[in-house]
């Protein structure tokens, strides 16, 4: 790759991570009149094409919903409770043997955040380790990317790209399956059974091939 292309799937990593992230959010109306699962299937389009597949099959599910309530009640329902919590979106839930909230895992999370000088957003009321929050770290640390390359600052683009390995590999990476399979199993509506699995397979994708290819291009750019 040169740097053109480098830098072309770098931001579609970027976007794919901001797209899913906001789509974990309880829906609402506005949320497909803003053109996020259009967006999402351009970005996904640069990354491949079994991925983009992923994302057509998401932006059709949404296309057939009419009612954004009955969507917000399947929400709460999975992600939410108030009873029992179905599909918890939480990390330390699948990574503590007593699979709790607010873990040592959450500690170590918002560790990471604070090590690249990430805050969450006091507005945000959820565990740091929720998805949402987890894939807006991965957002920000690609977003950091971006910046360092286009600075022709390759260093420090491969730190980044070494903490988002590391936390892919110690934190999301791990737990995000068992909760592809928690909504897919109890899931009543396609949507979010097709939202869990486009995630599921781009992050799957970006630990096992794409940040790896991206390092090697990166670093031999440092080389030059």
């Amino acid at each position: 790759m040169n740097l053109e292309e480098i830098l072309s799937l770098q931001e579609a990593r970027e976007n794919t991570y901001k797209l899913l992230s906001t789509l974990f959010y309880l829906p609402e109306k506005d949320l497909f009149e803003s053109q996020v699962l259009d967006n999402l299937v351009v970005s996904t389009e640069v990354i491949s094409d079994d991925l983009m597949e992923y994302a057509i099959s998401l932006q059709k599910e949404g296309e057939k919903i009419s009612n954004i309530e009955d969507l917000k009640v399947e929400y709460s329902r999975l992600f939410v409770g108030p009873f029992d919590l179905i599909a918890p979106p939480y990390g330390s839930i699948y990574l503590e043997k007593e699979r709790k909230v607010m873990g040592d895992s959450t500690v170590d999370v918002l560790n990471k955040y604070k090590e690249v000088g990430l805050k969450v957003a006091d507005d945000f009321k959820d565990a740091p380790d929720h998805i949402i929050m987890e894939l807006e770290f991965l957002y920000f640390l690609t977003f950091n990317q971006i910046e360092a390359i286009n600075s022709s600052d390759f260093t420090s683009a491969l730190q980044y790209l070494e903490i988002q390995r590391e936390f892919l590999d110690n934190h999301l990476g791990v737990w995000i399956s068992e909760f592809t399979k928690r909504v897919s199993n109890n899931a009543n509506t396609e949507f979010y059974k097709s939202l869990v699995n486009i995630t599921k397979n781009f992050i799957i994708k970006d630990y096992e091939q794409l940040i790896g290819e991206i390092i090697n291009e990166v670093d031999s750019l440092r080389k030059e």
